[in-house]
């Protein structure tokens, strides 16, 4: 039995393999659908150890995201690896291939409709 709690330690002792870094986690938290388009709200942590929280238009997602996406992070210190080309892409698409819970969407049509009947009275 000393011999399994040696290889343990042992094993617990050697270097992880090293992950390539390529950028902190970041979260989607919302999703807002009205009139004007869908917005998301994302929440991160900077470089400081301080939680933002962001509001971005899908569509900014899909068409501008280096300027009205990863400018506006970067400003607020959020951090991904320079060092790596493919890095504003891969965090591209983790925004961009995002898809809110059918419910979710489900009420937020609903809500719509709903402004509509009222507006019509």
């Amino acid at each position: 039995m000393a011999e399994k709690e040696k290889q343990a330690a042992q094993q617990q002792a050697q270097p992880q393999k090293n992950e390539l870094w390529l950028f902190d986690p970041i979260q989607i938290i919302h999703t807002d659908v009205s009139s004007k388009g869908v917005v998301y709200t994302v929440r991160f942590v900077d470089f400081m150890g301080l939680t933002h929280d962001m509001q971005f238009n899908r569509e900014d997602c899909f068409f501008n995201f280096p300027e009205k996406v990863m400018k506006p992070l970067v400003q607020n210190g959020y951090r991904f690896n320079t060092m790596l080309d493919e890095t504003g892409r891969v965090l591209q698409a983790v925004f961009t291939q995002y898809k809110p819970e059918a419910k979710a969407v489900a009420d937020a049509v609903q809500k719509l409709k709903d402004g509509k009947e009222e507006k019509a009275k």
